[in-house]
């Protein structure tokens, strides 16, 4: 890549996947001012077109319902990205180093407006480093490779912590 010249990629759309959102059943027995913590896994995976010229990344968070947070939920967020003439990034280094980066901000809206629609207020999701040995990467990028991290929420207002983890299924593209 010339670092001179801008990419030359095109977001086709970015597009919300799923989002589901419940509260534990005792939620009403607790006050408004009940302080929410919630651990989550967030996922990615990618999918490039045989030519290169286009692919689909989506990024998806999910609550561990095994730790019975007031707060579950699931959401997920894909955007459709193509090369354009003449190409200066390609699609598949795109999706590899910047393409979960600038998903992030879609998914961490989504879930604040979600939860922000709940008894205790919303759920921000802290920055993510994609780059941190916590955060486990496929070698290679097909439609099952994924990315996986798990974080920790030790409140609803600054969002999770970033943690190893490996508990969940990945993302179909």
């Amino acid at each position: 890549m010339d670092q001179t010249k801008q990419p030359a990629l095109r977001i086709d759309q970015v597009l919300l996947v799923k989002a589901e959102f419940d509260d534990r059943e005792d939620f009403l027995n607790l006050p408004a001012s009940h302080h929410v913590e919630v651990e989550i896994t967030i996922r990615t995976a990618a999918h490039l077109a045989d030519d290169g010229k286009s692919g689909l990344l989506a990024i998806g968070v999910s609550t561990n319902k095994e730790s019975n947070p007031v707060y579950r939920f699931h959401v997920e967020m894909a955007a459709l990205i193509s090369a354009e003439e003449p190409q200066n990034l390609s699609v598949e280094e795109y999706v590899k180093n910047q393409g979960s980066a600038m998903l992030m901000p879609f998914l961490r809206e989504t879930v604040a407006n979600l939860t922000g629609r709940g008894r205790f207020g919303p759920i921000w999701l802290r920055p993510l480093n994609l780059k941190a040995p916590d955060f486990v990467e496929s070698p290679t990028i097909d439609a099952g490779a994924s990315e996986e991290t798990k974080q920790d929420s030790p409140d609803n207002k600054s969002g999770p912590e970033e943690s190893a983890g490996d508990n969940s299924e990945p993302l179909k593209p």
